[in-house]
């Protein structure tokens, strides 16, 4: 999992519940067929009692085996908020359910660091403060990435004092 406390803020948020004809309540699964079958390989693998359901112990060891390091709190939160019995066990259905989540959590791009690290690379500085040479990213954009953008206008539309710099904000408008 990409990042535990993004899949319980996500839970807490979607609910994601899907209604049939018969009015039962069928949860939504993004994952494919072949992905199911991994799933459920993976979940028979952790369920060392073999109870169809994994302990908060059998929770961690599959948490640890995706190179996650979860605290002790971090399992009470996703057994809290997946855990739909409440009976501090996750059924397989609940396990999808996580594994869903996690899938479209790693899908799910982040821009703004995306942003945030390319002006990094171009010497502005990670928490967004700082400049980078207005020369060498007309330079960087032209010449290094042969980019056809209108980069010139671009670049005197937003350093308008004409000072040389552009800061974490006129970056973003201009490649946001």
């Amino acid at each position: 999992m990409n990042n535990l406390h993004e899949i319980t803020a996500t839970v807490k948020k979607s609910k994601e519940k899907k209604v049939d004809k018969k009015g039962d309540s069928k949860k939504r699964n993004s994952l494919g067929p072949e992905e199911v079958k991994q799933c459920k390989v993976f979940f028979k693998t952790f369920d060392r009692d073999q109870s169809g359901e994994l302990s908060k112990w059998e929770l961690r060891l599959a948490l640890e085996a995706m190179n996650q390091n979860p605290s002790d709190e971090d399992i009470d939160t996703i057994l809290n908020e997946l855990d739909a019995s409440k009976n501090g066990r996750l059924d397989f259905q609940e396990f999808m359910k996580a594994l869903s989540l996690n899938k479209k959590l790693e899908r799910k791009p982040d821009a703004e660091k995306d942003l945030v690290d390319a002006f990094v690379a171009m010497g502005g500085k990670a928490d967004k403060s700082g400049f980078i040479n207005a020369e060498q990213l007309r330079k960087v954009i032209k010449d290094d990435f042969g980019l056809t953008i209108k980069i010139d206008e671009l670049l005197d539309e937003l350093d308008s004092n004409n000072e040389g710099f552009v800061n974490f904000e006129e970056f973003k408008t201009l490649l946001g």
